[in-house]
């Protein structure tokens, strides 16, 4: 394993500090022997994940959704009929013990030599036998993946919409509407009344965007989108508002969005401060090559597929029906 900038190192070490169950940090811990240097193209099959992990498929499956949804990890590229998913892991937030903190006497380093330290190698398991622990807590606690973890902390904080697509006016109307095909944008009218009355009951102009684009998307995948209902009738219906429209979050802004907020605990002018500086502009860096673009608020947002892409989407969707509802 070839570490030249020592991101791999970095993440292992800020990974110790987050407080996830130990099933779900070695089955990280197994992806994560599988990245590059840039903790990227990661495609070990299922059942090499879970032999490595001591964890059942059931297990793996519901680790690898929650590490999506909590922007532990992403899909890099979607399966083929040649190689299964390919994952990276976004760099986790660094939680470690700051200022006034006292870290816990005894607890394991990375980068330290201790005796019956956890070893990371090709195995994937990081923990000391059977039965040891990769974090710091009870060392009795269960193996078995509990239902759900809490959320990684600090949550950075929400981020009110700015701009003239924040106020539900002509323009926000205009980008939200545009995002149907044109046959489906008959009832101009009845569409902009219902489009104000749904942004009047307390439903943000972008989350109706995100999910009203997963909806057309789903439907895309349908017989070529046969069945995409009017926007007038997305609204009055709210076909939306569907749990499995829900828009999910996104894993690069929210490493961002964490990397801000936690640069404000710190002066201006502290050394943490200017550590997270060069954090967030690499990491912005990064996103901008990626495509992503300026939202109006100083903030990014996740940039728009082409025509081309969705056809792409909406093919994948057709051949796998699982991939509708991942």
């Amino acid at each position: 394993m070839t570490d030249p900038d020592g991101r791999k190192f970095e993440y292992m070490k800020r990974l110790e500090y987050h407080d996830i169950s130990h099933a779900r940090h070695r089955i990280l811990t197994v992806f994560w022997n599988h990245t590059d240097s840039r903790l990227e193209n990661a495609y070990p099959s299922r059942e090499t994940v879970a032999a490595k992990a001591k964890v059942s498929l059931t297990t793996l499956d519901s680790a690898i959704k929650w590490a999506k949804s909590n922007g532990y990890m992403e899909v890099q590229r979607e399966a083929t009929s040649h190689k299964p998913v390919t994952y990276r892991l976004p760099m986790p937030p660094d939680l470690s013990p700051r200022g006034g903190e006292v870290e816990l006497a005894g607890s394991p380093t990375i980068g330290e030599a201790q005796t019956d330290s956890p070893t990371i190698g090709e195995g994937g398991s990081p923990v000391s036998g059977e039965g040891g622990s990769p974090t710091i807590g009870d060392l009795t606690d269960p193996l078995s993946d509990p239902v759900s973890d809490p959320p990684p902390t600090p949550t950075a904080p929400v981020q009110q919409e700015q701009g003239p697509a924040a106020a539900g006016g002509e323009d926000s109307f205009k980008e939200w509407i545009d995002l149907f095909p044109s046959s489906k944008r008959r009832n101009i009218r009845d569409a902009r009344t219902k489009y104000a009355e749904t942004i009047n009951g307390g439903t943000t102009h972008q989350t109706l965007m995100d999910s009203t684009r997963a909806y057309l998307e789903h439907q895309q995948g349908i017989e070529d989108g046969r069945y995409i209902s009017r926007a007038e009738v997305v609204l009055s219906e709210r076909k939306w508002d569907k749990p499995e429209f829900k828009p999910k979050p996104d894993s690069n802004l929210t490493q961002l969005r964490t990397l801000e907020a936690l640069a404000q605990n710190y002066p201006p002018d502290s050394p943490e401060r200017q550590d997270y500086e060069k954090s967030i502009k690499a990491e912005r860096a990064r996103l901008v090559q990626q495509g992503y673009v300026e939202d109006g608020a100083g903030g990014l947002k996740r940039p728009e597929l082409t025509p081309e892409q969705r056809k792409s989407r909406a093919d994948a969707y057709r051949r796998n029906e699982y991939l509708r509802y991942a």
